[in-house]
Parts: C-alpha cells; sequence; structure tokens
C-alpha cells in the first residue's frame, strides 16, 4: 500500500491542503510512508504511545536519508 500511486497522490492532496496555512519554511516538502504500523510491541512507541525517536530514526535511516539529501 505504501507503494501505491493512489495512496500517495492522496496523502500529497491532503499534505498541499495543509501546506496553504504554514510559511514556507514550515511547510511539509517530502515525505515517505514506512512499510510497517508503529507500535509498543514493535518498539517504535512507548506504553503511553510516544513516539521513541531514535529507535525509529535507526530504523527508518534509509527514509531519513532519502528525504533528507
Amino acid at each position: 500500500i505504501i507503494t501505491s500511486e493512489i495512496v500517495l497522490n492522496r496523502i500529497q492532496k491532503e499534505v498541499d491542503k495543509c501546506n496553504v496555512n504554514f510559511g514556507k519554511w514550515e511547510q511539509i516538502k517530502r515525505f515517505e510512508l514506512t512499510p510497517d504500523v508503529w507500535s509498543v510491541d514493535g518498539g517504535q512507541l512507548t506504553p503511553t504511545m510516544k513516539m521513541k525517536r531514535d529507535v525509529i530514526k535507526s530504523l527508518y535511516k534509509n527514509l531519513y536519508d532519502k528525504i533528507y539529501s
């Protein structure tokens, strides 16, 4: 589903709609979808549903590099 053009276009449409409310420096310019759902069991979230940023960044380093390179 994360490679579906229909899904990506729909998300891009929503991002574009929201971006008009933000300054240029605040707008989302690129995004990537992760291949799995984040969960406590998966290690990406704490029991209080907060993101474990270091874990997420290391798991998806290739996506970070793709976005920020």
